[in-house]
């Protein structure tokens, strides 16, 4: 009873996908985007990856290429060697997944997505779920690989988790729908791509056991589809849009 009425929020607080960002001041994954969802009381979703020297860093991609001046994998490098590295045009720069813990405070839930190492993901998945375990704040661990989700279920019964599908292509979408079924379907919550979330294999989900929260909600017209289909939403992007909220 007292978990669930922790994970009241996952149907009651939007998610800011990857904080509410924008291209110039405040990158996604940065302080300021992070600011910017505390602001206006929405969760914030973030993503994580081991470093070599056994750091987080909030970060999506795998390469530095896209959003910094640096340049190759992120995982070979350490935090000393990329903390000074800014994101895009800004002056913000790549923070520990410490620091957002520090900043967050739990003034707003964390949707955490883990990007981990496909041969080391036991590993990396132990290592984020001891990282938070000192934490006293809201939050959801999440990965679109069935056996972190799994692994976290069986870890703590204290983690909320949560199982991302992913729609680039319909067979990487049912393969990982197969997948998740063979490891027990586990998540408290389901990630669904927002086109999906109608669908009637995804909506049999939809009960007091496991949410669907729909992603990443674009545009008016997917707000209207999610807000129909699924529990919660992972937005980004709605120019002024502001949702309605329940709970803090």
């Amino acid at each position: 009873m007292a978990k669930e009425k922790k994970n009241y929020w996952l149907k009651h607080v939007p998610i800011a996908h990857r904080g509410l960002h924008d291209s110039l001041d405040a990158p996604e994954n940065t302080v300021a985007a992070f600011r910017n969802a505390i602001r206006d009381g929405y969760g914030i979703e973030i993503d994580v990856q081991l470093l070599k020297d056994g750091t987080f860093a909030v970060f999506h991609d795998k390469k530095l290429n896209r959003l910094t001046g640096g340049h190759g994998l992120l995982r070979r490098r350490t935090f000393k060697e990329i903390c000074m590295l800014t994101i895009g045009q800004s002056s913000q720069r790549i923070p520990s997944l410490e620091d957002v813990l520090s900043f967050v405070e739990d003034y707003v839930p964390l949707v955490i997505e883990l990007k981990g190492s496909f041969l080391h993901l036991e590993r990396d998945a132990k290592a984020l779920a001891d990282v938070l375990a000192s934490y006293k704040g809201r939050y959801v661990l999440v990965s679109s690989d069935p056996r972190a989700v799994l692994f976290w279920s069986r870890y703590s019964r204290e983690i909320t988790t949560g199982q991302i599908f992913h729609d680039r292509s319909f067979l990487g979408l049912w393969a990982c729908v197969i997948v998740w079924i063979l490891f027990g379907r586990q998540g408290r919550c389901l990630l669904v791509p927002v086109g999906c979330v109608s669908g009637r294999f995804f909506q049999r989900f939809k009960t007091q056991k496991q949410l669907l929260l729909a992603w990443t909600v674009h545009s008016y017209d997917a707000l209207i589809l999610a807000e129909k289909y699924a529990d919660n939403i992972i937005f980004e992007e709605i120019g002024d849009f502001r949702y309605g909220q329940d709970a803090a």
